[in-house]
């Protein structure tokens, strides 16, 4: 068994980093009878892009032609994500963040 903190099993349920044996996003309040869950944890990769103009604020890549800009399952290897996060922390995003998905192999 695995204890998280209340505030830190909040932030990954809100981030859809926490799924069931199904690979389905867990919801506030949800409770598993059986099956076990995931905790998905992003870990960025970089490959040495790096950004052609920054600020405090924003940073502009130049994004080579076929890399994705962020991942579209769980397989994907490398995207610029991975990029903007190694450089700049876990909370960087895409101006708005993401909605949460269903995430399958």
């Amino acid at each position: 068994m695995v204890k998280l903190s209340q505030s830190l099993a909040h932030t990954l349920l809100q981030k859809c980093r926490i799924v069931d044996h199904q690979k389905k996003r867990l919801q506030k309040g949800q409770i598993l009878k059986a099956g076990y869950i995931e905790v998905l944890i992003f870990e960025a990769i970089s490959q040495g892009l790096t950004p052609l103009f920054q600020t405090e604020h924003f940073a502009i890549f130049d994004k080579p032609s076929g890399l994705l800009v962020h991942p579209t399952v769980r397989s994907t290897a490398y995207t610029l994500l991975d990029e903007i996060r190694y450089a700049f922390g876990e909370e960087a995003h895409f101006g708005t963040p993401n909605r949460c998905r269903d995430i399958r192999d």
